[in-house]
């Protein structure tokens, strides 16, 4: 096990209601650390907070890969690194908490610290309401206990209305904040076993003036996710009262008040999904290995679709449908599905099985043709890394390939080979 997790590339074929083969590679970062939260922008830039490379610093450094995560650069460092919550919104500003809240220009390089409420929060989460509008759950210390409370500023802390308070509630956590439109504002709140039963997901559909608990005070939520048809999914690390309920994951589905429990598993610690329904799920025992599961079904089955890997804390699906996972410890990596996880049956072999020589090229690259594809007719596609076809060819291959890729831009390209049952997948990339 070891030994698998020191590859670069690693795969394994998930055995569900329908078939999925999902490639896992890892990420290399420029130093060992404990990675917070990502985003990934629509121009496919990731940017990543982590803690700073010195231990001893309470400050935290945002990286940001412009490449497709070849080479990253610091863009900034900020007080404090205890970061909980980053998001985007549609001008692709970047933002992040961390106890205060920092903005990004557009291009993310320059990062600005605003103030929300004057107040300082702890395991504070956000979501973007469109441009400027921010949605704020936190947590903050009174003289009789812990407070949970929600904001919300149109205008980037300027004015802040109050949507949800609940005084004295025992070492709550805040797990998540969704929004739904045009009027759906979602607060899920979890407590630690043996401190109260203060937590639940919680729906408000008049801006806070009313407030309707949908369920599952007596889970340790750990993850939350809204899926674009409305769909709300909720992790659970463990239950609240294991004599009763069991943890997992939980469905509540557009349009009904009562969540559906489709994964019965305790340790889990976040869920994704990406735009074919494909519900990922990622667990963490302190203690030991798991791989990541996989259904393809909504939630009838799930099976794994990763080597066991020590524990991973949280899972991020971008646009493109790329699943990341990021390690619960320091480490000097992170995880992401080799190619987007859309509905896809075909058998997908390891990126190393092509050699493509000289990578980076400037202008011709030869490609050695797979001996499982050599003699038989498939297509060769060189595509960018939004997944667009730059070229196509079909025809039957004897020997090796040489293409010329001096009309592409500078940037990382997809070459592949396939056949009706199986594909072969290599980055390039061209200077």
């Amino acid at each position: 096990m070891k030994k698998a997790l020191l590859l670069l590339a690693f795969a394994l074929i998930c055995i569900s209601a329908k078939t999925q083969t999902i490639t896992w590679e890892k990420i290399n970062l420029p130093y060992k650390t404990r990675v917070y939260d990502m985003v990934v922008n629509n121009k496919g830039d990731i940017f990543i907070v982590a803690k700073s490379e010195n231990s001893y610093a309470d400050t935290a450094v945002i990286l940001r890969s412009t490449d497709n995560a070849i080479t990253w650069h610091e863009v900034s460092r900020i007080w404090n690194s205890s970061v909980v919550s980053m998001t985007i919104n549609n001008r692709q500003e970047v933002f992040l908490s961390n106890g205060g809240f920092w903005k990004s220009d557009s291009t993310g390089t320059i990062w600005n610290e605003f103030e929300v409420g004057g107040i300082n929060l702890s395991y504070s989460k956000i979501k973007c309401l469109g441009s400027d509008s921010l949605l704020v759950l936190g947590v903050t210390s009174g003289e009789g206990g812990n407070n949970n409370i929600l904001l919300k500023t149109p205008n980037l802390g300027l004015s802040v209305d109050t949507l949800y308070f609940e005084p004295y509630c025992g070492t709550t956590i805040t797990t998540g904040v969704e929004f739904y439109p045009p009027n759906n504002i979602f607060i899920a709140i979890t407590d630690f076993p043996m401190m109260g039963m203060c937590g639940g997901v919680f729906r408000t559909q008049d801006d806070g003036l009313s407030w309707t608990e949908i369920g599952l005070s007596d889970q340790q939520i750990s993850g939350v996710t809204m899926t674009e048809q409305g769909n709300l999914f909720v992790s659970s690390w463990q239950s609240l009262t294991p004599n009763t309920s069991t943890p997992g994951i939980f469905i509540l589905y557009s349009g009904t008040n009562t969540f559906a429990q489709c994964f019965n598993y305790a340790f889990i610690t976040d869920v994704a999904v990406n735009s074919s329904g494909y519900i990922f799920a990622s667990f963490n025992t302190y203690h030991g290995t798991f791989p990541i599961y996989l259904s393809t079904d909504n939630g009838s089955t799930f099976a794994p679709c990763s080597d066991e890997v020590d524990g991973i804390f949280r899972l991020y699906c971008d646009k493109s449908d790329y699943i990341y996972a990021l390690p619960e410890y320091s480490e000097n990596f992170i995880y992401r599905t080799a190619s987007p996880t859309t509905g896809n049956n075909k058998k997908v072999i390891n990126t190393h099985k092509i050699n493509v020589y000289p990578n980076p090229s400037y202008d011709k690259i030869t490609v050695e043709v797979p001996q499982e594809l050599r003699c038989k007719k498939c297509t060769v596609a060189i595509k960018d890394i939004n997944g667009k076809t730059l070229f196509r060819d079909k025809k039957f291959f004897e020997n090796n390939l040489t293409l010329d890729v001096s009309a592409y831009t500078s940037g990382i390209y997809i070459i592949e080979f396939s056949t009706q049952n199986v594909t072969f997948r290599e980055k390039i990339v061209k200077y």
